[in-house]
């Protein structure tokens, strides 16, 4: 029989050691051989090494760069080479190519050395800029940021389902996202929160499920309202054939209170934005999608 404490604490410390590892190597310069410039005059040294295995990007970058380079020696020989011996830094990039918000990419490459959550300092607020970020650099799936932003977004919607609406505004205020992304992490989170509810998932029989028993169901509602305001397009059709997929076909909605009590306060075009998505329906009545 094995001791799971024991097995435990040995994986804790391998974590450890590669974590206090990793940030040995993040503040060694000697070794960098990549620049990131920041507004303002600040930048980072990193290791292509490091960004070329978490990051597409950065992958695509570095064979961009080596291919060049290979063709500087091809047409002036080996002065080419002299010249890039000259410095250790062989790649320069600007922040603000990839993303205007630099304190969020600092952690994301922190992060990409050490592999420690608590240097993403992951919040409902700046998730889906990690989304965006996600998606620009094509990160590794390895690295596991979306399962810790799904994580992230469903402990916040199960602690307080008005707190959780409130700070999604914000999220989607300050990225801006576009509907793919968005549903990219909301449908995962609302099949599996739609079937936590489901006491017989095998049943071919519909279900009934009351909309405030999955609080992620408004991530899509206040999206929309996000995408109005500031002219995003989107097929709301689409969106709804999306989420519909995620619940399940076998499921009928019911709401037990206004739509827009997933607000502590009211939200103009909040219960527009949910109808849009979920079909109009009065307390009490089944919602069909």
């Amino acid at each position: 029989m094995h001791d799971t404490g024991a097995c435990s604490l040995v994986l804790w410390k391998q974590r450890h050691q590669h974590a206090a590892s990793a940030l040995e190597r993040f503040f060694d310069r000697r070794t960098t051989d990549t620049k990131v410039v920041f507004t303002g005059g600040r930048h980072m040294h990193l290791h292509m090494g490091v960004l070329r295995a978490a990051s597409g990007y950065f992958a695509s970058l570095a064979d961009f760069k080596e291919w060049q380079h290979a063709e500087e020696i091809r047409k002036h020989g080996s002065t080419a080479t002299r010249r890039s011996r000259n410095t250790s830094i062989t790649y320069e990039v600007k922040a603000e190519d990839i993303t205007d918000e630099p304190d969020l990419l600092r952690r994301l490459f922190l992060y990409s050395y050490t592999h420690r959550l608590a240097d993403l300092d992951l919040t409902v607020e700046n998730a889906f800029c990690f989304v965006k970020l996600d998606d620009f650099l094509a990160l590794n799936e390895g690295l596991d940021l979306k399962f810790f932003i799904t994580k992230c977004l469903s402990d916040h919607a199960k602690a307080s389902r008005k707190e959780f609406a409130s700070k999604l505004v914000d999220s989607f205020e300050r990225s801006e996202v576009q509907a793919d992304l968005m549903l990219a992490i909301s449908k995962p989170l609302i099949f599996l929160e739609s079937k936590e509810f489901d006491a017989y998932p095998e049943s071919l029989e519909p279900r009934c499920l009351d909309v405030f028993e999955v609080p992620t169901l408004c991530l899509p509602v206040l999206w929309v309202l996000m995408a109005n305001k500031h002219g995003l397009k989107y097929d709301a059709l689409q969106i709804r054939m999306e989420i519909r997929n995620a619940i399940g076909e076998n499921v009928k909605l019911y709401l037990t209170e206004p739509a827009s009590k997933w607000f502590g306060y009211p939200s103009e075009g909040f219960n527009e934005a949910f109808d849009l998505l979920y079909g109009s329906v009065e307390v009490g009545g089944d919602i069909i999608i």
